[in-house]
């Protein structure tokens, strides 16, 4: 079971980061204030024919990827998969803009230029998805809940019927954080408690 008081921290959390004021303390106020940039982000990055997932790079660095079995099912989910990492995205960019705000003035340029994405670093973080640590577990529903941990990444896949459903992989920034829960995953920035897939 998930604890709830840490889950309204985390809301808290970004919601101070991201100066939303929430009463209700619910991810959905949050999505709300940003609703007008999150919607230019789906327009400009729409869902493609045969389209079954998506590795996404935020400010020229891996955050992850989500892949489905069905490209209907990706379809479906598109628009929430684009807001979920778009949240992320906006959220960096916040922090950023707050600690160069911060900064002296006598600071190095070019202390701030971004990696660049590329096809090469993707191959190598899915390089090193094959050599996280991998656990069973009986899923909720239907199938098998597999999930992934290695040093510097994290991840889970659905299994039914010998086919992968689902499977998710992200960039994990904070590898102290995944092992301080128990035995539950921490995911990239919590994306996966703040949708519903």
């Amino acid at each position: 079971m998930s604890d709830q008081g840490e889950i309204w921290d985390k809301i808290d959390e970004m919601s101070d980061e991201m100066k939303v004021k929430s009463q209700t303390k619910a991810m959905n106020d949050v999505y709300t204030t940003f609703d007008e940039d999150l919607e230019e982000y789906i327009i400009n990055l729409p869902v493609i024919s045969d389209q079954s997932g998506i590795f996404v790079f935020i400010d020229g660095k891996i955050a992850g990827f989500d892949i489905f079995s069905q490209p209907d099912t990706y379809s479906k989910l598109h628009s929430k998969l684009i807001k979920s990492y778009c949240m992320d995205a906006l959220r960096k960019e916040l922090i950023r803009k707050n600690r160069n705000a911060e900064k002296s003035p006598n600071a190095k340029k070019g202390q701030n230029e971004l990696p660049i994405a590329s096809i090469e670093r993707a191959k190598y973080f899915l390089e090193e998805a094959k050599l996280c640590n991998e656990s069973c577990f009986k899923s909720a529903g239907l199938g098998d809940d597999y999930r992934y941990e290695g040093q510097f990444i994290i991840g889970s896949a659905l299994l039914y019927s010998d086919t992968v459903i689902h499977m998710a992989f992200f960039k994990n920034d904070d590898p102290d954080a995944a092992k301080n829960q128990s035995g539950n995953m921490q995911n990239y920035r919590d994306r996966m408690r703040n949708r519903s897939i």
